[in-house]
């Protein structure tokens, strides 16, 4: 192999991988998980907030974004060149399954409480559920760069920075 050819055989992701169009699926539905899920939304993302309490904080959520984040983004024209407020909140859906949060994901990122153990069972159950996505048919994720594109997992400290994007 020349070093101008392209080495396939790694698994490993290389920036630029990431597809600009998909399905982000943000675990925790907080302040964090909101902002974000707007801010992917805006970009022309389809976004799924999970989280394991559907009647309370997954209600909450959708009510602020859409009582909230979007129509103070509106008043600002802000909304961005992919849509109106309802194009923005069709992008946005909720879970409490993570397994069929996780189908056919392009990016998964974390948003739960400071918690140690709470993030490590978290991952625990990602990383488990994204195996086991891997070796069926479901969702269509049997190729390499799927399972590379499911398995960027964020984070970074950042977070709160979302939050004076939006608010």
């Amino acid at each position: 192999m020349s070093k101008h050819d392209k080495d396939t055989s790694t698994s490993k992701p290389k920036a630029g991988d990431v597809p600009l169009t998909g399905k982000v699926v943000l675990i925790g539905s907080g302040v964090i998980g909101r902002n974000w899920a707007v801010l992917f939304a805006r970009g022309g993302f389809d976004v799924v907030l999970y989280d394991i309490k559907k009647n309370e904080q997954l209600e909450e959520a959708m009510k602020d974004i859409k009582e909230s984040k979007l129509r103070l983004l509106e008043q600002y024209n802000m909304l961005g060149k992919n849509g109106s407020t309802k194009d923005l909140l069709d992008r946005i859906s909720v879970s409490t399954n993570l397994k069929d949060a996780l189908c056919n994901a392009i990016f998964v990122q974390e948003g739960v409480p400071e918690n140690v153990t709470l993030k490590q069972n978290v991952f625990e159950e990602v990383d488990k559920l994204l195996y086991e996505l891997s070796q069926t048919k479901k969702g269509d994720m049997a190729t390499k760069q799927q399972w590379n594109a499911l398995y960027r997992v964020l984070l970074p400290p950042l977070f709160h920075r979302s939050s004076a994007a939006i608010e």
